[in-house]
């Protein structure tokens, strides 16, 4: 009796026992499933941050390329701004060279007219007693960098024709009397001084018996031509594309 006693006791120990490790058993696996998936998600956050990290560094080098490409843009902006801005003054030279259109600038105004005491040379009687005087003049003008130059409000350029007839002076098909007028654009003093010194035209032509007046202006205007001339045969070219 006491023998079945004490290994019923047993019994229900065993199965006690085995409960437990039957419990034991389920909980570490649990635990160890848990692992997994806790390294299964770090796994994949690392991937996603691997994946982000790449996407930044692409990111940031099409960032850079960007700023490379502005800065190419710039430069061609500013290339493009030069090039209009000279294109202009190229323009406005070409302008003022033509004559073809009004300038006003800093130069100097000379005012020629015969003797107030026997009429001169010069008098509205025969004005082409002065015609090399002038042409003297405006040829000193030139060589001391005249920007633009008139003769009684007619435009001077390399191809308007100065024509003594009788006694008056045909420029640009006008007739021009005394007294003579002639505006030149460009550094007054050296205009100035190119044709007003010692023994020069101007002294000259005061001994001949003209009134002469030079007069230093900031502002003198000078027209344009009312008709350019036109060119029929001479054509523009590049050389280097003949080459």
């Amino acid at each position: 009796m006491r023998k079945t006693y004490i290994n019923a006791i047993l019994f229900c120990l065993s199965l006690i026992l085995g409960f437990l490790i039957i419990s034991l058993y389920d909980s570490s696996k649990n635990v160890l499933d848990d692992d997994n998936i806790t390294e299964r998600r770090i796994s994949l956050l690392r991937k996603e941050i691997d994946k982000a990290d790449i996407e930044k560094r692409s990111l940031y080098d099409n960032i850079n390329t960007l700023k490379s490409e502005i800065g190419d843009l710039e430069e061609l902006l500013e290339k493009s701004k030069k090039g209009f801005e000279d294109l202009e003054n190229e323009l406005k030279n070409y302008k003022v060279l033509s004559g073809g259109f009004d300038v006003n600038g800093p130069g100097i105004i000379i005012n020629i007219n015969g003797s107030s005491e026997d009429g001169g040379y010069f008098g509205s009687i025969d004005i082409v007693n002065g015609y090399y005087n002038i042409l003297s003049i405006i040829s000193y003008l030139n060589s001391a960098g005249a920007e633009a130059i008139s003769i009684n409000d007619q435009r001077f350029t390399s191809y308007t024709e100065i024509v003594p007839v009788n006694n008056y002076l045909n420029i640009n098909g006008k007739q021009v009397v005394a007294p003579i007028e002639i505006k030149a654009i460009g550094d007054k003093r050296t205009l100035e001084s190119a044709v007003n010194f010692p023994s020069g035209i101007l002294e000259q032509m005061k001994y001949m018996g003209f009134e002469i007046e030079v007069i230093e202006s900031d502002n003198i205007k000078i027209n344009g031509l009312g008709n350019i001339k036109e060119f029929k045969h001479a054509i523009p070219f590049d050389s280097e594309d003949t080459e």
